[in-house]
């Protein structure tokens, strides 16, 4: 009986066997080919003329896991040019493997679906953080080259680029290709330390609550500081810091448009409204607010915004 050859298939590190039949079973005409064993306490039993092709060198994984890494020797030593050993990159499709990244190609997370507070969040031991276990793009093992090249990279954009002191700027994403309900966006003073943020929010709900669902692409009020400089939004993975993208630059300036208190670039009923909560304490005031100069925020305030609206002096 002929069964087909054991082929491109590696084993390493195995305290007893590498490749091994049974003494029961080697009247069936039986085969490995270009493999390799490495690193077993026996590389190959029976090591005979069943086994053609093959070797018994270091294939040189270095902390790899799941692929084979560029360097290694086993790149296109198998048959017909294949590798030896497997490559875990890409997702089938009912049977069929495709070119469709397994693996998030920026974050190398493995989209693992929703996020169940309790039950699979639990570091090292959910599918939340697999791919740091099996250290996927970390700890010394990167993609292969091109690795999700064609793959869309997740953007952060901001509805305004300058903004008066205490200003609410809309961060808007998109491209997130493995979401989870506990993404989300930091504003920071320019060069700061990811930890450092002055606010945030989860993308799912626009709160410091996680909501649902989780959201690929879609857009959240945040606040800025009232303090002048230059800041900016950045947008991270699963309540961590793996950075996904970051907005373009924000400057707080008292040089924004008078009168444009939510720093979209208009005066219009959006910040008569915005005033009016400030005067009833359900806003913080800003400098900005005190449009009459007279170092208060009060309904004379509230006039001179609208006579900056309709255009009357």
């Amino acid at each position: 009986m002929d069964k087909p050859p054991i082929e491109n298939t590696l084993a390493v590190n195995n305290s007893k066997l590498g490749f091994f039949v049974d003494a029961s079973a080697q009247a069936i005409n039986w085969a490995i080919d270009h493999s390799n064993a490495y690193n077993n306490a026996t590389n190959y039993s029976p090591a005979d003329a069943h086994v053609t092709n093959s070797l018994s060198i270091d294939p040189q994984l270095g902390t790899c896991k799941v692929w084979i890494p560029d360097a290694s020797p086993m790149k296109r030593a198998g048959k017909n040019g294949a590798d030896i050993g497997a490559n875990i990159l890409y997702r089938y499709q009912d049977g069929v493997l495709t070119t469709q990244p397994l693996w998030d190609p920026v974050t190398g997370q493995f989209p693992c679906g929703a996020i169940v507070p309790g039950v699979n969040d639990l570091p090292g031991q959910s599918c939340f953080d697999v791919h740091q276990r099996l250290h996927v793009n970390t700890n010394g093992c990167p993609f292969p080259a091109g690795y999700g090249q064609s793959a869309t990279r997740p953007t952060l954009t901001v509805s305004a680029t300058t903004i008066a002191p205490g200003g609410t700027v809309t961060a808007t994403w998109s491209g997130v290709s493995s979401p989870t309900v506990t993404d989300w966006v930091g504003v920071y003073s320019a060069g700061a330390d990811d930890r450092t943020f002055t606010a945030w929010a989860y993308t799912s709900s626009c709160t410091t609550i996680a909501g649902a669902p989780a959201k690929a692409s879609g857009a959240c009020p945040l606040p800025l500081p009232t303090t002048l400089g230059t800041y900016e939004l950045r947008l991270f993975a699963h309540d961590g810091y793996t950075k996904l993208a970051t907005s373009p630059s924000i400057t707080v300036t008292l040089a924004s448009l008078r009168g444009d208190l939510n720093g979209d670039g208009q005066r219009n009923l959006s910040d008569v409204r915005l005033l009016i909560y400030m005067l009833l304490g359900q806003q913080a005031k800003t400098p900005a607010a005190d449009l009459t100069g007279d170092g208060a925020v009060t309904l004379a305030d509230v006039q001179a915004l609208i006579r900056l609206i309709v255009g009357i002096p």
